[in-house]
């Protein structure tokens, strides 16, 4: 399992086993805090890798990528713009 805080978005990259596909399958979970309330979001396994740890970096990079689309505190303020 691999987790950092990344742009205060706490990401979990982990991988699970799948004996049916003999192959890793990596899953993210990512919390973060909005107005004191936590918040929680899962993206779903859908490639499978050889090694665990190579399961586990696709899947942390994939939250990073997913934290960067989505915080709103990283795109401009449509009121402001000019």
């Amino acid at each position: 399992m691999k987790s950092s805080l990344y742009k205060n978005y706490f990401i979990i990259g982990s991988a699970r086993y799948d004996p049916e596909h003999i192959a890793w399958k990596p899953s993210v979970t990512i919390c973060w805090k909005v107005a004191g309330r936590q918040q929680i979001h899962l993206l779903p396994a859908t490639l499978t890798f050889k090694s665990r740890p190579e399961a586990e970096r696709f899947a942390f990079h994939a939250g990073q990528k997913w934290v960067d689309e989505h915080d709103a505190s990283t795109k401009p303020d449509p009121i402001n713009e000019t």
